[in-house]
């Protein structure tokens, strides 16, 4: 038999006409079926656990503490499912005997796991047929054994955790927060009603982000003033996070339906990854959340569990710890979303008033600003000023328009109305001192008009002119003396 051992364990008998068939014959052919399935789920990913049946509306595990007079047992009267070594496990009431356990062992230790053991070898099962010539029992069944304690003298792939034993006042008691290994979040009841929490935490975040959305469009139509850049970046946050998680409520697994539950750690993984990216892409309003929140025990918790669980690794054997983890994760998410939705409204807003050497300039509303490249510069309008009559001009532009520029050289022309060629405006001097965020331009020469609809600027210098391209209302104010 030496020659057997290079073509590995899984060997099929080799059939041949004429052969005398035996006994041995068959069981080998049946052994090796179940060595092939063993083979599969030994290299399958956490294909093992529980298992619910398509057409059952019982969940595949009932198990209980009992006295039976002397001490107290474990009595498991339904057990459907795979171990990870591959065998199968099929304990059913309806059909055998109840498996009991040996009395539970008085424990120093806050717990004790249970295990379902199937042994390798299997016993004959079923009453004598008469008619037989050789009476014996007509199948062969595993045998199964309930384990209490750690394991040590058979092998763990044999066997599949179902449960741990509590203490109260020296009585045992099975925890209610243990889930065991399951195939399907549908397999065991905590964690299916804990897949449908997580469906409504999500439902209730993504409302919330709505809500925080609107509330940021709305303070900006009730509140006098114009708010800055900080106010729009939180308002497309929420606004980008609210139609992304729209379409992934869409296709949350469904507790009911067979879903691997890593299929549903993977998902959350990819909700607080796009997060993560959001809050990346995003910097400028990260780094203000951070200002404002920093001190925060629920941000600081939030931003940090939430780093840990997207770089974690899914425990098959530890579904209960993660689907808790990630049901307080998804309730700081919620409370996250508010402390966003709190700064609608409480952004500070451009000053109605801008002081400029000695003098009041008063903000100006305007309709809209339009820049284009040309060869030597960029061009830009501002338009809809409403025909207003000023004595002079401030316009007050975003310095992330300008990243790693020197302002010194930096060149400014402008012009009112139909005046926009380079050639008649009016030069401008670049403030770069007087405000943190923003670059102010005065007209080196007062610039009055009695009916001011368009504002022409011609920039030059040694900008990025792309950047300079992307320059919107939330980035350009006007001012008026």
């Amino acid at each position: 038999m030496d020659d057997v051992k290079k073509f590995g364990r899984l060997l099929s008998v080799n059939w041949e006409d004429g052969m005398l068939v035996k006994a041995d014959h068959l069981i080998a052919q049946e052994v090796y079926f179940e060595a092939l399935n063993r083979w599969v789920i030994r290299h399958s990913i956490n294909s093992y656990g529980l298992a619910k049946t398509a057409n059952s509306s019982s969940y595949p595990l009932d198990m209980r503490v009992e006295h039976d007079g002397r001490n107290w047992v474990i009595v498991l009267s339904r057990c459907h499912g795979l171990t990870a070594g591959g065998s199968i496990i099929q304990i059913d009431s309806q059909y055998d005997d109840d498996i009991r356990s040996a009395a539970i062992p008085v424990s120093e230790r806050s717990e004790l796991p249970v295990y379902i053991y199937a042994r390798p070898e299997k016993v004959g099962v079923g009453l004598p047929v008469g008619g037989d010539e050789l009476m014996r029992r007509p199948y062969r069944g595993f045998d199964y054994e309930i384990i209490i304690g750690q394991i040590s003298h058979v092998d763990p792939a044999d066997c599949l955790q179902i449960g741990t034993i509590n203490f109260a006042d020296g009585r045992p008691q099975l925890s209610p927060d243990y889930i065991p290994p399951a195939m399907t979040t549908s397999a065991h009841p905590l964690l299916a009603e804990q897949n449908r929490r997580l469906i409504g935490l999500l439902t209730v975040i993504q409302q919330s982000a709505v809500s925080g959305f609107q509330a940021f469009a709305s303070v900006v139509q009730d509140k006098p003033g114009k708010f800055g850049i900080e106010h729009t970046w939180l308002r497309d946050i929420l606004s980008n996070l609210a139609i992304q998680l729209g379409g992934l409520i869409k296709i949350h697994p469904n507790p009911d339906v067979f879903i691997h539950p890593y299929q549903l750690f993977d998902f959350y993984k990819r909700i607080f990854g796009i997060v993560e990216a959001m809050l990346e892409t995003y910097h400028d309003a990260a780094v203000l959340l951070k200002k404002k929140y920093g001190e925060n025990e629920l941000y600081k918790r939030f931003i940090a569990d939430m780093k840990e669980f997207a770089n974690s690794k899914y425990n098959h054997n530890e579904l209960g710890p993660q689907t808790a983890r990630l049901i307080k994760l998804m309730n700081d998410f919620a409370e996250f979303i508010n402390l966003i939705k709190n700064l609608a409204g409480a952004l500070p807003q451009v000053g109605q008033i801008l002081t400029y050497r000695n003098r009041e300039y008063r903000l100006q509303q305007f309709a809209g600003v339009q820049s284009q490249i040309e060869r030597d510069g960029v061009i830009m309008k501002i338009e809809g000023l409403g025909n207003i009559v000023s004595r002079d001009i401030l316009v007050s532009i975003s310095r992330d328009l300008f990243t790693g520029v020197d302002y010194r050289y930096i060149m400014v022309k402008i012009g009112l109305n139909d005046n926009s060629i380079p050639g008649r405006m009016d030069p401008v001097y670049v403030d770069a001192d007087t405000s943190p965020g923003n670059l102010i331009l005065k007209p080196m020469d007062d610039l009055a008009d009695s009916s001011i609809v368009t504002i022409n600027l011609n920039f030059r210098g040694n900008f990025n002119a792309q950047e300079l391209k992307a320059v919107s209302k939330d980035t350009i104010n006007v001012y008026v003396y």
